[in-house]
Protein backbone atom coordinates (compact mmCIF):
# COMPACT_ATOMS: atom_id res chain seq x y z
CA UNK A 1 0.00 0.00 0.00
CA UNK A 2 1.54 3.36 -0.97
CA UNK A 3 2.47 5.86 1.71
CA UNK A 4 -0.15 8.53 2.34
CA UNK A 5 -3.21 6.35 1.64
CA UNK A 6 -6.10 6.42 4.09
CA UNK A 7 -7.31 3.21 5.70
CA UNK A 8 -10.79 2.97 7.22
CA UNK A 9 -10.84 1.41 10.66
CA UNK A 10 -13.94 -0.63 11.48
CA UNK A 11 -15.44 -0.36 14.97
CA UNK A 12 -14.62 -3.27 17.29
CA UNK A 13 -17.21 -6.00 17.65
CA UNK A 14 -19.09 -6.11 20.98
CA UNK A 15 -18.15 -8.77 23.50
CA UNK A 16 -21.72 -10.06 23.70
CA UNK A 17 -23.62 -11.32 20.68
CA UNK A 18 -26.77 -9.30 21.27
CA UNK A 19 -28.04 -7.65 18.02
CA UNK A 20 -28.96 -4.36 19.73
CA UNK A 21 -25.44 -4.01 21.05
CA UNK A 22 -24.11 -4.26 17.50
CA UNK A 23 -26.51 -1.65 16.16
CA UNK A 24 -25.88 0.87 18.93
CA UNK A 25 -22.10 0.43 18.70
CA UNK A 26 -22.16 0.91 14.93
CA UNK A 27 -24.24 4.05 15.31
CA UNK A 28 -21.86 5.63 17.83
CA UNK A 29 -18.61 4.69 16.10
CA UNK A 30 -18.56 5.46 12.38
CA UNK A 31 -15.73 4.30 10.12
CA UNK A 32 -13.09 6.95 10.74
CA UNK A 33 -10.25 7.49 8.27
CA UNK A 34 -6.85 6.76 9.84
CA UNK A 35 -3.76 8.14 8.07
CA UNK A 36 -0.92 5.72 7.58
CA UNK A 37 2.25 6.87 9.30
CA UNK A 38 5.27 7.75 7.21
CA UNK A 39 8.30 5.47 7.21
CA UNK A 40 10.91 6.11 9.90
CA UNK A 41 13.46 8.78 9.05
CA UNK A 42 17.17 8.26 9.35
CA UNK A 43 18.77 10.13 12.28
CA UNK A 44 20.65 13.34 11.52
CA UNK A 45 24.40 13.07 12.05
CA UNK A 46 26.32 16.08 13.36
CA UNK A 47 29.92 16.01 12.16
CA UNK A 48 32.94 17.94 13.41
CA UNK A 49 36.68 17.95 12.69
CA UNK A 50 39.54 19.43 14.66
CA UNK A 51 43.30 19.50 14.26
CA UNK A 52 46.03 20.91 16.47
CA UNK A 53 49.74 21.12 15.90
CA UNK A 54 52.68 21.37 18.32
CA UNK A 55 55.72 22.69 16.50
CA UNK A 56 56.69 21.04 13.22
CA UNK A 57 56.57 17.37 14.12
CA UNK A 58 53.54 16.85 16.33
CA UNK A 59 50.04 17.14 14.97
CA UNK A 60 46.72 15.64 16.08
CA UNK A 61 43.58 15.31 14.01
CA UNK A 62 40.16 14.21 15.23
CA UNK A 63 36.76 13.82 13.64
CA UNK A 64 33.45 12.84 15.21
CA UNK A 65 29.96 11.99 13.96
CA UNK A 66 27.18 12.09 16.57
CA UNK A 67 23.38 11.90 16.37
CA UNK A 68 21.10 14.21 18.36
CA UNK A 69 20.36 11.39 20.80
CA UNK A 70 24.09 10.90 21.32
CA UNK A 71 24.54 14.58 22.13
CA UNK A 72 21.76 14.41 24.70
CA UNK A 73 23.21 11.28 26.33
CA UNK A 74 26.67 12.89 26.56
CA UNK A 75 25.11 15.99 28.15
CA UNK A 76 23.31 13.84 30.75
CA UNK A 77 26.51 11.96 31.60
CA UNK A 78 28.55 15.17 31.97
CA UNK A 79 25.92 16.81 34.17
CA UNK A 80 25.71 13.74 36.42
CA UNK A 81 29.51 13.73 36.81
CA UNK A 82 29.54 17.44 37.67
CA UNK A 83 26.72 17.08 40.19
CA UNK A 84 28.34 14.12 41.92
CA UNK A 85 31.68 15.97 42.05
CA UNK A 86 29.99 18.95 43.71
CA UNK A 87 28.53 16.66 46.40
CA UNK A 88 31.90 15.02 47.03
CA UNK A 89 33.68 18.38 47.35
CA UNK A 90 30.98 19.70 49.69
CA UNK A 91 31.22 16.60 51.92
CA UNK A 92 35.03 16.76 51.99
CA UNK A 93 34.84 20.42 53.03
CA UNK A 94 32.48 19.58 55.90
CA UNK A 95 34.83 16.84 57.11
CA UNK A 96 37.85 19.15 56.93
CA UNK A 97 36.04 21.87 58.91
CA UNK A 98 35.05 19.33 61.60
CA UNK A 99 38.60 18.07 62.05
CA UNK A 100 39.97 21.67 62.38
CA UNK A 101 37.35 22.53 64.99
CA UNK A 102 38.27 19.53 67.18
Amino acid sequence: MPVGCVVHRHPPKPACGHPRARRSLGATMPNLPVPISEPARQPVHHRARASIGFGRRARMRASVSVTSGGIVSVAVLVSSILLSTAVIVHTAGKTARRTRAD
